[in-house]
């Protein structure tokens, strides 16, 4: 589904810009980087430290869909914001990839190898980084 067919859905709400919002989320994004960059990926925590590591992905690509606008309420339509707003094609197949990956971990019950984990753990904060400095340099 394309972006706009997300907005007359109303999955994605046009909104003012708020920049406060998009702060929390970055801090919280900036938290989760900072405590699965302490822990070793393992057999007992690679599913949670791949859930989290989707999870600082998530919030810093909501906040910078909040701070130009667009309240987003599913994972799918950041997919398209990112490919269709951002015109960031590569990073939207890797978030849908981890989207993809979150999903079947949280509600299939499917493992995730520590090797998959270790992959994302050096990906998802570069595209994090690239994100910052490219959308929320100025908040």
């Amino acid at each position: 589904m394309n972006f706009e067919e997300f907005i007359k859905r109303n999955v994605v709400r046009k909104a003012t810009s708020d920049a406060e919002l998009a702060k929390s989320l970055i801090a919280e994004s900036d938290k989760i980087l900072l405590v699965i960059k302490e822990l070793t990926p393992n057999e007992t925590n690679a599913t949670m430290l791949m859930r989290e590591a989707y999870e600082a992905y998530r919030q810093i690509c909501e906040a910078i869909a909040v701070y130009n606008g667009y309240k987003i309420y599913s994972h799918e339509a950041i997919t398209s914001f990112i490919a269709e707003i951002l015109n960031e094609k590569e990073v939207a197949d890797s978030f849908d990839r981890y989207r993809k990956i979150r999903n079947s971990i949280n509600y299939y019950g499917a493992p995730i190898s520590v090797e998959e984990v270790q992959k994302a753990l050096l990906e998802i904060p570069k595209f994090i980084g690239i994100f910052k400095k490219k959308y929320l340099f100025n908040i």
